[in-house]
């Protein structure tokens, strides 16, 4: 499956790519997923040192505030526009 997501040569010996092999298949998983899989479960597993990380994928906090309000910005609107379309079905079930 193509993909757009960015892309990291790794170079490793062969028994650790025999294991990671492995592990894949028994996970059912590719050998890229089961790499992915154990760098995300790191990469948690050491979140006490990441203070003072700032991504340019995260949203800042007041980024995250905007987006809050947009969408209970759209949500407010999607549920005006059901209301709006149900009294018109009831006014016409009742001409």
């Amino acid at each position: 499956m193509p993909t757009r997501q960015p892309r990291l040569a790794l170079v490793i010996n062969d028994l650790t790519k025999e294991k990671i092999q492995f592990l894949a298949e028994k996970h059912g998983r590719s050998t890229s997923g089961e790499i992915v899989t154990a760098v995300e479960a790191w990469i948690d597993q050491h979140e006490d040192e990441m203070e003072g990380f700032v991504s340019e994928f995260e949203p800042t906090d007041e980024e995250r505030a905007e987006i809050e309000q947009m969408l209970k910005n759209a949500h407010r609107r999607a549920y005006e526009a059901v209301m709006r379309k149900r009294r018109q079905q009831k006014e016409t079930h009742h001409e």
